[in-house]
């Protein structure tokens, strides 16, 4: 039984896979930059104006000129392709390139026009040339705008679709595959005696697939039988990790490593000093690895959380650091045991101060308690008893 830091470095000295694809800007949020990105334009690509007003020379009001003639109009997507003149202006749109020879916006509010006139007159005084956005202010052609490595945001699908890009390369997501095996599971809404229970992880733990960067790519059940186990997993689509839920422990029916291992997967770890989860193992082929999940609902959850979400980062080649974090108790919380545990609980900032309340109740098989929990709290073997207001660290979900 290895410790789950023994645990983290064998999952961290898992290889990327770095395969790659070209997806759709818009399909794109979430999804990992697999080079550098760099501009295809300058942004803006000429002098636009950044206000509605008049485009005119700032040499012109130094020279106290204020009242000036309208020669034309320059809306966004156009141009008014004359030089301005002396005590000339054109009226001018927020985002059109500024013609020649303007170097300041004076903004609408600050002239008067009367209705059909030619000329305007200034109403406020212009002192320092103003409201132009530069060519290349944002950035220019050959930038780099996105790392290699990104996460991609909504906000960077705008830069790229700024700097012209209609597709993106970005890692390829893991594939995952489940299965829930028991002869007394059945699929959710289907149960209907006392000895059956409803499969009230693989949803769940397929929607987390999704939002830490993996795709579900099979969900299926079997009963206890190492035939018909072995059959699934033969009839699994091409995936990068296989996870079995239950079948690890060391009942009569739990044969789940012993078929993988069958199939020619060696092992890497088998059972680890955690709280909940003991039973989760992991192991590999030449094309892929199996982490074994416990089949109590708040067991595969944390150590899916633990285990599986980090082993999705690596083949990503993410960081596979959790994001730990500090709280204070509001409550007394009593010694641990000789294993690593994660309590299930909610934190909140108050006054200022990051505070977490553990659930009363940590059964592994309770599933309103992981519902309402925000956070898993960390207690290292053998930690000793603390009070309200002493710290601990705490993941959050």
């Amino acid at each position: 039984m290895i410790s789950v830091n023994e645990a983290f470095a064998a999952i961290e000295a898992v290889t990327p896979r770095n395969q790659t694809e070209t997806i759709e800007l818009a399909d794109a949020v979430g999804r990992i930059l697999a080079a550098p990105l760099c501009a295809n334009r300058t942004q803006p690509p000429r002098n636009v104006s950044a206000m509605d007003g008049y485009a005119v020379r700032q040499a012109d009001m130094a020279h106290g000129v204020s009242v000036f003639s309208v020669i034309g109009e320059a809306q966004a997507g156009g141009e008014f392709t004359r030089p301005l003149g002396e005590a000339e202006a054109v009226r001018i749109f927020t985002g059109a390139i500024v013609p020649e020879g303007a170097d300041h916006i004076i903004i609408q509010e600050d002239v008067t026009r009367d209705e059909n006139s030619d000329t305007i007159s200034l109403t406020s005084s212009q002192s320092e040339a103003h409201h132009i956005r530069l060519a290349g202010q944002d950035f220019s052609k050959g930038d780099e705008l996105l790392p290699q490595g990104r996460v991609l945001s909504p906000a960077d699908l705008a830069l790229a679709a700024n700097g012209n890009h209609a597709t993106l390369s970005v890692i390829t997501r893991p594939r995952i595959a489940f299965i829930a095996s028991g002869d007394e599971i059945v699929p959710a809404g289907s149960a209907t005696t006392d000895r059956q229970i409803p499969d009230s992880i693989s949803a769940a733990l397929a929607a987390m697939v999704a939002q830490w960067g993996g795709i579900c790519v099979a969900s299926t059940m079997t009963p206890d039988d190492k035939e018909a186990f072995t059959a699934a997993i033969k009839a699994l689509p091409a995936c990068d990790i296989i996870v079995p839920i239950g079948g690890a422990s060391v009942g009569d029916y739990d044969h789940a490593k012993d078929v993988f291992y069958a199939l020619g997967f060696a092992l890497i770890f088998e059972k680890i000093a955690v709280k909940p989860g003991k039973p989760c193992w992991f192991a590999r082929s030449e094309s892929n690895f199996v982490l074994g999940l416990p089949g109590n609902p708040s067991s595969a959850m944390v150590t899916a959380t633990l285990f599986l979400k980090p082993l999705i980062a690596q083949l990503s080649g993410r960081q596979t650091q959790h994001p730990w974090t500090q709280a204070l108790l509001t409550a007394p919380l009593h010694a641990n045991g000789n294993r690593e545990n994660y309590l299930r609980g909610t934190y909140a900032l108050s006054e200022g101060r990051v505070e977490v309340e553990i659930a009363a109740r940590q059964d592994s098989a309770l599933t309103t308690v992981f519902a309402d929990a925000n956070c898993l709290v960390q207690r290292m073997a053998n930690a000793p008893p603390l009070i309200a207001g002493d710290k601990v660290t705490i993941l959050p979900l």
